[in-house]
Parts: C-alpha cells; structure tokens; sequence
C-alpha cells in the first residue's frame, strides 16, 4: 500500500566503508518507515551498543511524529510499531536471562512456559512505557472505537 504524501519526503546518505552511496526516496512507502525502528532492534541484537539501544527507542517517536498520515492517531501507530520492534530486543533478554544459568534444573516445557511468560511481562511494559509518553507527547488524539 503506497502512500502518494510520502514520497521523497527524505533523502539519505549512506556510506560504505570506502565509497558513498545515495539513497533517495528512503519513505517510498510508509513499511520502509515502520522498518526502522526493526532494523535498529536487529542491529542492537548483534552489536548491543548504547547508541542502538537510544536510536531505538528515540526512532518510533520520530517516526510517528513525522509521518503526516499518523496525525492524531499516534497512540495506535506507535503500538503497533513497538509490538514488531520489540520482538528480537525481547528475545535477546530472555535468551540472556536463560543464559544465567538459574533454570538448569527445570525441564524444557518449564523453560518455554518461563520464556513465554517473561515475554509477555517485557512487552505488557514496554507497551504502557511507549504509550504514556506517546500520550504525553501527543495529547489531541482523535476516539479509536474498537
């Protein structure tokens, strides 16, 4: 689904080691801009750096701030952004807490049921974190009836 307002609203410059390449119309279609905040959240698995883990927290709110078909309904965007984003950051939090060794002497479905459920304690707080401030950030919200 392609959004027409979107288009060569950014241009990024990327480089490359040795040579510059030029990306133009990065935000073709708005799932190149939900993407970000998803590959920050890679990155941050593979290289757990400070700087990752602030790119990735600060990126939904910019994107969701700057997209002009999020206005006033930046509560929704931002849930469903952060829901794809946190997934391998929860992962990776779980797989390290199993890697603490406290869970040796459980067996294998007491282990996925624990994952599952720190799972879904991570992501519950992650949820309301990124939508109070997105509240407090953007107060004029329009009613989502669901």
């Amino acid at each position: 689904m392609t959004y027409p307002m979107l288009v060569n609203w950014i241009d990024v410059k990327i480089v490359n080691k040795d040579r510059v390449v030029f990306i133009d119309r990065l935000a073709k279609d708005s799932y190149t801009l939900d993407l970000i905040p998803l590959q920050l959240s890679l990155a941050f698995v593979f290289y757990q750096s400070v700087l990752l883990t602030v790119l990735m927290i600060i990126s939904p709110f910019v994107i969701v701030g700057t997209v002009p078909i999020f206005k006033k309904t930046q509560n929704i965007w931002m849930f469903l952004i952060v829901s794809v984003t946190v997934i391998p950051v929860n992962s990776y939090m779980i797989c390290a807490i199993f890697s603490l060794g406290s869970l040796e002497d459980y067996n294998l479905f007491n282990k996925i049921l624990y994952g599952a459920m720190l799972y879904c304690v991570f992501f519950s707080v992650e949820e309301i974190l990124f939508g109070v401030i997105t509240r407090l950030i953007w107060r004029n919200q329009y009613k989502i009836n669901l």
